[in-house]
């Protein structure tokens, strides 16, 4: 992975912090005596992306700007609080737990605010477009689905614009992590029939071999359409609605 998670349409903000998910990545991997080092690189490589962030967003005029700013410093306060806790920097699978926790959060939540500062032709065609009738109900589930939804319609334009394979596949990747995180939090909250779990699984198991096929050259764009419509919005409408609605099995028991 080589692309950060955001897709702004602001380039610069897009490909600044293209180390973070490496970061993460080593982060996974690391052994506890390595772990320190390995989650301050991130960290400095994380605030050097905040700082450049809020400089372009002033310079567009963003009216949320002391907030947003507020928001980065929480995070990299809680960041610089984890890593001075000698007993739980050694516990590898909690830090990088958290730091997902709190980067995917921020990127799917907060950060989907500014993007209409930087149109792109993603919005004028969208592969996938959003209807009132996709909402749960839950403000911050509903925030995740609309942020995949743009998040696959700017990774169609990169096809449609017939950029590399390479490139898409980073989006792909980007988009993996971010369903893989928001499927996660589903399972914590409304999703506690193990067929609404089993069809995750089954969502990012088909993701893999989308991903795997179009790296070997197939599928075309307008077949694309298709999938992530049933991918994302059938399965908002078929398990997540609901879910919300309380009409889940296991609730009912």
């Amino acid at each position: 992975m080589n692309q950060m998670l955001s897709k702004s349409g602001n380039q610069f903000i897009d490909d600044n912090p293209h180390d973070l998910l490496d970061h993460l990545v080593s982060l996974e991997s690391a052994l506890p005596q390595g772990m320190e080092k390995a989650f301050q690189r991130f960290l400095g490589d994380m605030e050097n992306h905040f700082h450049h962030e809020e400089t372009i967003l002033k310079g567009a005029g963003y009216e949320d700007l002391s907030s947003h700013t507020l928001e980065h410093r929480r995070i990299a306060i809680y960041f610089h609080e984890l890593l001075n806790d000698s007993g739980k920097i050694r516990d590898v699978d909690s830090v990088v737990t958290a730091i997902k926790t709190r980067v995917f959060e921020h990127e799917l939540t907060v950060d989907q605010d500014f993007w209409d500062l930087f149109p792109t032709d993603a919005e004028k065609e969208p592969l996938l477009r959003w209807e009132p009738s996709l909402e749960t109900g839950i403000e911050d589930f509903d925030a995740h689905h609309r942020a995949l939804a743009r998040h696959i319609n700017r990774f169609y334009l990169d096809v449609s614009h017939h950029q590399s394979r390479k490139s898409v596949l980073s989006e792909l990747n980007v988009l993996r992590a971010y369903a893989g995180y928001h499927f996660a939090s589903e399972e914590q909250s409304i999703a506690s029939d193990p067929q609404h779990k089993a069809n995750h699984a089954q969502l990012l198991s088909d993701l893999d071999r989308l991903m795997q096929e179009f790296a070997e050259g197939k599928h075309t764009t307008e077949s694309l359409r298709d999938y992530f419509d049933y991918w994302l919005f059938n399965h908002i409408r078929v398990h997540d609605i609901p879910a919300a609605n309380g009409s889940n099995p296991d609730k009912e028991n």
